[in-house]
């Protein structure tokens, strides 16, 4: 989600949002774990419940029955002196004398609490205590006794009781702490999970969608392989390939050379591999040319594999046709051809003796490694060959070297109609689609991008998901 330049640091808020969204999921139910965790903390810590019983008062410091703007400024005037008074040591002690609490004056002080009501001479006086009658016993007691002294000391009129204190049902610290220990945990959990999110997709450095590949290169994706396999896969390739069979058809002349180009040599097979069987189901004549004449060490190893399976396919075969030579050479078609660099270097001036066939796909393949690659690319004979291509089929398929080896590819776009990019979803990484977009990008050919691996489930949701990768398939048709 971070692009580097040389001057800054550009973030993809829009991804981050797309992140956010595809996870809210955890978000909700990190926020439900932590909510519950905390709050069934809360309820196991042994407290001793304390219930609290209010008393609403009303105070002047007047005998009157009238109410008059004076007298409430009066009394808002002296409810200042009725707190002192209420919880002055002399009222508090006598209503410990009173009632026989085994309590200090400074406990039973701590269980009064006194609230004034905003812009009114109302007061709401509570008491809180293990045992709820006591709780309201406690109110009623300091009501009386405070008010008594208030009249003896000040010559007040005594407070009216607007609500008389209740006997309390339930105790009020229990449940307060839970609900706050809960909301706190809950929301700590969210936000956590939330930071979490959002770090990952901030360094999250790999391909994941058409977005990343448009943000990182600026080119439109114009097709996608699934890594999945199946029928329902297939369909959604063909669909695929359809609409990027479209959008090649759509330009004013229609490109023949098509040379595709990746990072790493694998992210491009898959695709080309998908194009030509799709160019063969919809009767196009397709050659695909391998132009990799500098192999490493790692792609000689893989492509060495390949061939023992195919020499032990052939052997297994030639057992069960023995005497049969026509047989196996149906069966293994191509074997005796030429690579390309034969044709490039003079060896064979004839372009059938290296056009093979592989998997009923007609194929230029490389036979052995070559130093000088650069220059047979560049050569004449490489010119000839492209032209005889083009004259020879509908479309050519040109499977160029890695980035490692970028000379070589920039020599086959010469001979190109239309460049592509291919990236592997998953695998290719901002880097890689960077530097790919920096070397190749700026040239007039690049008509866009390929995204291949793209894993999908069996799900409709997927399904509706794949549909958003390739875009909008009745553009091409379905």
């Amino acid at each position: 989600m971070l692009k580097e330049t040389k001057e800054f640091i550009m973030i993809d808020l829009t991804g981050v949002f797309r992140a956010i969204l595809k996870r809210f999921w955890i978000l909700v139910l990190c926020a439900i774990i932590g909510a519950g965790a905390a709050g069934g903390y809360a309820a196991s810590i042994k407290t001793t419940p304390m219930y609290r019983s209010t008393a609403k008062l009303y105070v002047t410091g007047v005998y009157s029955a009238t109410v008059s703007s004076q007298s409430i400024a009066a009394g808002q005037a002296i409810l200042s002196s009725y707190y002192n008074i209420l919880e002055s040591r002399p009222v508090l002690t006598t209503v410990i004398e009173t009632l026989g609490l085994n309590m200090t004056y400074s406990q039973l002080k701590s269980c009064i609490e006194e609230k004034g009501i905003s812009g009114t001479c109302m007061v709401n006086i509570s008491a809180s205590f293990p045992e709820p009658e006591w709780a309201k016993t406690i109110v009623d007691e300091v009501i009386k006794i405070s008010s008594q002294y208030s009249y003896d000391i000040m010559g007040m009129a005594p407070p009216v009781v607007v609500e008389s204190a209740s006997v309390p049902t339930s105790p009020y610290n229990i449940h307060s702490r839970v609900k706050k220990y809960a909301f706190f945990g809950g929301a700590g959990a969210g936000f956590l999970a939330l930071v979490i999110v959002v770090l990952l997709s901030l360094t999250d450095n790999k391909i994941r969608d058409t977005k990343d590949v448009n943000w990182r290169t600026g080119l439109d994706v114009k097709a996608v392989v699934p890594a999945d396999k199946g029928e329902k896969t297939a369909k959604y390739v063909q669909s695929s390939m359809r609409y990027f069979y479209s959008e090649i058809c759509a330009e004013e002349e229609t490109p023949k050379v098509l040379t595709f180009v990746s990072y790493k040599e694998a992210e491009k097979r898959k695709a080309i591999k998908e194009l030509s069987k799709f160019l063969e189901e919809i009767g196009k004549k397709a050659v695909v040319v391998n132009t990799n004449m500098i192999m490493a060490k790692k792609e000689k190893a893989s492509n060495g594999s390949e061939n023992g399976t195919e020499n032990k396919e052939s052997k297994d075969t030639n057992k069960k046709n023995k005497g049969n030579k026509e047989t196996n050479k149906q069966s293994n078609p191509g074997t005796d051809k030429m690579g390309l660099e034969d044709y490039l270097s003079g060896t064979t001036s004839n372009i059938d003796d290296i056009i093979s066939d592989k998997d009923g796909i007609d194929y230029i393949s490389v036979k052995t490694e070559t130093l000088n690659s650069y220059e047979l690319l560049k050569s004449e004979n490489c010119k000839k060959m492209f032209d005889e291509l083009r004259n020879r089929y509908d479309f050519v398929l040109a499977d160029t070297v890695g980035f490692e080896a970028a000379n070589d590819a920039e020599a086959v776009f010469a001979y190109s109609d239309a460049v592509f990019s291919v990236f592997a979803c998953g695998k290719s990484t901002y880097k890689q689609a960077t530097d790919l977009s920096a070397r190749f990008n700026e040239k007039e050919k690049q008509s866009g991008a390929i995204l291949t691996d793209v894993k999908f489930s069996k799900s409709k949701a997927f399904a509706k998901e794949f549909g958003k990768y390739v875009g909008l398939f009745n553009k091409g048709g379905k």
